[in-house]
Protein backbone atom coordinates (compact mmCIF):
# COMPACT_ATOMS: atom_id res chain seq x y z
CA UNK A 1 0.00 0.00 0.00
CA UNK A 2 1.17 3.52 -0.71
CA UNK A 3 3.25 5.26 1.95
CA UNK A 4 1.31 8.53 1.66
CA UNK A 5 -1.98 7.06 2.88
CA UNK A 6 -3.31 8.16 6.24
CA UNK A 7 -3.17 5.13 8.55
CA UNK A 8 -6.60 4.25 9.91
CA UNK A 9 -7.05 4.42 13.67
CA UNK A 10 -9.47 3.05 16.26
CA UNK A 11 -12.63 1.43 14.98
CA UNK A 12 -11.81 2.30 11.38
CA UNK A 13 -8.63 0.22 11.63
CA UNK A 14 -10.66 -2.55 13.27
CA UNK A 15 -13.07 -2.54 10.32
CA UNK A 16 -10.14 -2.74 7.87
CA UNK A 17 -8.68 -5.70 9.77
CA UNK A 18 -12.11 -7.36 9.76
CA UNK A 19 -12.31 -6.95 5.95
CA UNK A 20 -8.87 -8.52 5.53
CA UNK A 21 -9.65 -11.38 7.92
CA UNK A 22 -12.99 -12.12 6.24
CA UNK A 23 -11.36 -12.20 2.78
CA UNK A 24 -8.62 -14.51 4.09
CA UNK A 25 -11.11 -16.90 5.65
CA UNK A 26 -13.89 -16.93 3.03
CA UNK A 27 -12.30 -15.78 -0.22
CA UNK A 28 -14.96 -13.17 -0.89
CA UNK A 29 -16.04 -9.78 0.41
CA UNK A 30 -17.92 -9.37 3.71
CA UNK A 31 -21.34 -7.76 3.92
CA UNK A 32 -22.03 -4.79 6.19
CA UNK A 33 -23.78 -7.19 8.55
CA UNK A 34 -20.73 -9.50 8.61
CA UNK A 35 -18.47 -6.57 9.44
CA UNK A 36 -20.90 -5.22 12.03
CA UNK A 37 -20.88 -8.54 13.85
CA UNK A 38 -17.09 -8.72 13.66
CA UNK A 39 -16.53 -5.29 15.23
CA UNK A 40 -19.63 -5.03 17.40
CA UNK A 41 -21.20 -2.09 15.59
CA UNK A 42 -24.37 -1.45 13.61
CA UNK A 43 -24.09 -1.77 9.80
CA UNK A 44 -24.76 1.97 9.45
CA UNK A 45 -21.73 2.75 11.62
CA UNK A 46 -19.61 0.24 9.68
CA UNK A 47 -20.69 1.97 6.47
CA UNK A 48 -19.30 5.26 7.75
CA UNK A 49 -15.95 3.61 8.58
CA UNK A 50 -15.86 2.01 5.12
CA UNK A 51 -16.41 5.43 3.56
CA UNK A 52 -13.34 6.74 5.42
CA UNK A 53 -11.28 3.74 4.30
CA UNK A 54 -12.44 4.27 0.72
CA UNK A 55 -11.66 7.98 0.81
CA UNK A 56 -8.15 7.27 2.06
CA UNK A 57 -7.53 4.56 -0.57
CA UNK A 58 -7.41 1.52 1.71
CA UNK A 59 -10.39 -0.16 0.04
CA UNK A 60 -12.59 0.19 -3.02
CA UNK A 61 -16.17 -0.92 -3.57
CA UNK A 62 -19.02 -0.42 -5.99
CA UNK A 63 -21.95 1.60 -4.70
CA UNK A 64 -25.17 -0.36 -4.67
CA UNK A 65 -23.50 -3.75 -5.21
CA UNK A 66 -23.30 -6.04 -2.21
CA UNK A 67 -20.07 -7.80 -1.28
CA UNK A 68 -17.94 -5.64 -3.59
CA UNK A 69 -15.31 -4.49 -1.05
CA UNK A 70 -11.75 -4.91 -2.34
CA UNK A 71 -8.46 -3.87 -0.82
CA UNK A 72 -7.08 -0.69 -2.37
CA UNK A 73 -4.14 -0.71 -4.76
Amino acid sequence: MAKDRIPPTGKTREVLYAVVAFWAKHGYSPSLRDLGMAVGRAPSVVSRHLAHLRRDGWITYDDGISRSIRLGQ
